[in-house]
């Protein structure tokens, strides 16, 4: 039902669109029979009257959710002579009648964390605004106003929605910029009235500082590619952005085309600028994102380690997702768009299997949250480091990523095993084809696009390929060879790696990593593994052109105080990481990072 009103509505607005190009009534008149398709239906099975109050036929199957093109469809064919007197009167009687569905539906059935709620909300202030005089609007948005509030109470203190799913974030939030644009309209802006100590104008900064460098956002947990293409194609969050006014809002979303079109509002160009940071830490959402600017070749890296996220959350604990040179190397499984016409997608994307972290004794992680051991960004290198002991019984996974401005990435895991032993694999989904193997490293390829993976736990022997899922992909990529046949169906096969290990019990075992990207011939990179003799830290060695850098970070149960400073070849320190660059054998810089 859902889909076909999308259809119908979709439909509308492509007719409308060349009616207003073209003039050609006879558009104007195939947008007029959808119109009175939706009416129907709506006087038929969905009106108050006939299913009293039910959530469900209020909101996600409701056509109030496309109310905003039924009422910009009138507008536009109000000066064709297609629409009849009758056409008129039904159109004003169903925003009459919705009006007072929503009124009843939010007086006795609002729920905040229902994301669909903000869109009924929104709806009500929409309908005030072209009906303003009507003897019903006061109350529409008295109502309104009083629901508003506990939209914010779901957010996390970061900003970031309590499911962490990037997706139902923007799902709440096309409500709630719905509500502020009708609010705008009748001349009472909120954008940055605080409730809960948020206010709208931040809760979209929060999901800015998200955006991969093509402006989407990330297909983190239940996101996926039918979700995570541009966020300017979402209308309803569009108009937002350019009444702010943050030209460093429009430098993060990077392609909005022409202003929008907004009846009763003056909205117009807004100049980009460059925002204040880049590397931001989102700590409730368990977010922490490095990049190196706004711009689509800069490296983006997006590391998962908070909350579970509820019904919307993976078994995903410390994975990650990484973007370099234009080109979307490591992704995530995303969320499965079309699971009930491929029945393998339900079962993969909620695996641990699914995503870039490490699985342990071929189980999915239990839900859990990790904890934040360190956070580190300043202009020459981002670091973070976090844990979870929750995800299997009896085991610590830690793991660090290190990241110099504009070069590569470097992933350390510690995992130790309390009381017995585990059979663990290194988890790597890589789009790209593998290239060429040498003894400890990978060359995966994409055109001339290139990616480096050097990793201690690679062998000798020919690392297997696997192919699996993918839906974390932007729709303007859904093509060529390998790609899924069936029309639209929103994923992908992605080749990965898994690369065993075994930890025993009372023992801990370690994985090193390199990931290089680069454009055109291979770079010349050696990494060497460093080993405190005392048990205290592990360092590795990189040595990239005339570049020689020197990480060494603590172990799990480390304690300076207790313990004394830790020595890790050339490198010792008593916080919890230290990274040197060295060039010529002249130190560049120094940094200690954590505790």
């Amino acid at each position: 039902m859902n889909e076909q009103n999308g259809l119908r509505n979709t439909m509308m607005e492509r007719c409308i669109q060349i009616y207003t190009s073209t003039g050609d009534e006879r558009y104007a008149e195939k947008a007029r029979d959808v119109m009175r398709a939706i009416l129907d239906h709506y006087e038929k099975n969905q009106s108050f009257r006939f299913v009293g109050i039910e959530w469900k036929a209020v909101s996600y199957q409701d056509p109030a959710y496309f109310m905003e093109g039924m009422t910009a469809a009138y507008d536009l064919l109000s000066t064709s002579k297609c629409l009849t007197l009758e056409d008129r009167l039904r159109f004003v009687y169903f925003c009459i009648d919705l009006g007072e569905f929503q009124y009843l539906a939010l007086r006795d059935r609002f729920n905040a964390r229902e994301n669909w709620a903000a869109c009924s909300l929104a709806e009500m202030v929409f309908l005030a605004h072209y009906f303003e005089g009507f003897p019903e609007v006061d109350r529409w948005v008295d109502m309104a106003d009083a629901c508003y509030p506990s939209c914010f109470d779901p957010f996390l203190p970061d900003g970031y929605w309590w499911e962490c799913s990037p997706a139902h974030s923007v799902y709440m939030l096309r409500g709630m910029c719905k509500y502020a644009v009708g609010k705008h309209l009748l001349g009472d802006p909120v954008w940055q009235r605080s409730f809960s100590g948020l206010s709208l104008e931040g809760v979209l900064e929060s999901l800015c500082k998200t955006l991969t460098p093509f402006g989407e956002y990330p297909s983190i947990n239940d996101s996926c590619g039918t979700d995570g293409h541009l966020l300017t194609e979402k209308p309803e969050l569009l108009a937002p952005f350019y009444l702010l006014g943050r030209g460093d809002f429009m430098r993060m979303l990077k392609d909005l085309g022409e202003p929008p079109f907004l009846p009763g509002a003056e909205i117009g160009v807004v100049e980009q600028k460059e925002p204040a940071y880049t590397s931001t830490l989102l700590p409730d959402a368990g977010f922490a994102v490095m990049r190196d600017g706004w711009d689509r070749e800069d490296t983006y890296l997006l590391f998962d380690y908070g909350p579970h996220g509820g019904g919307h959350g993976h078994p995903d604990k410390l994975s990650f997702i990484l973007f370099a040179n234009g080109h979307h190397w490591i992704p995530d499984s995303g969320d499965s768009p079309h699971y009930s016409i491929f029945p393998e997608q339900k079962t993969w994307h909620k695996q641990t299997v699914a995503h870039n972290t490490v699985l342990a004794g071929g189980e999915s992680q239990q839900a859990c949250a990790g904890e934040l051991m360190f956070w580190h960004h300043d202009e020459e290198l981002d670091a973070v480091c976090a844990q979870h002991t929750g995800g299997y019984e009896g085991l610590l996974h830690r793991r660090t990523i290190v990241h110099p401005a504009k070069e590569y990435v470097m992933v350390h895991d510690v995992l130790e095993a309390a009381d017995r032993d585990f059979e663990l694999e290194w988890l790597l989904h890589v789009y790209g084809d593998l290239e060429e193997q040498e003894p400890g490293r990978l060359w995966f390829r994409n055109g001339e696009h290139g990616l480096l993976l050097i990793c201690d736990a690679i062998g000798e022997a020919p690392v297997e390929i696997h192919q699996g899922l993918c839906g974390g992909f932007r729709k303007q990529e859904w093509e060529g060879p390998g790609y899924p046949s069936k029309g639209d169906p929103g994923w992908i096969y992605v080749p990965y790696i898994r690369l065993p290990r075994r930890v025993r019990k009372g023992e801990r075992a370690e994985y090193t990593a390199l990931l290089v990207p680069f454009v055109g011939d291979r770079p010349t990179v050696d990494m060497d593994l460093m080993i405190d003799p005392n048990g205290k830290a592990t360092g590795m060695r990189v040595v990239l052109g005339d570049v020689e850098d020197v990480y060494a970070g603590v172990l799990p149960g480390y304690n300076a105080v207790q313990d004394g400073a830790f020595s890790c070849g050339e490198v010792s320190g008593n916080t919890s990481a230290v990274f040197v660059r060295k060039r010529s054998g002249d130190v560049l810089f120094r940094k200690e990072i954590g505790e």
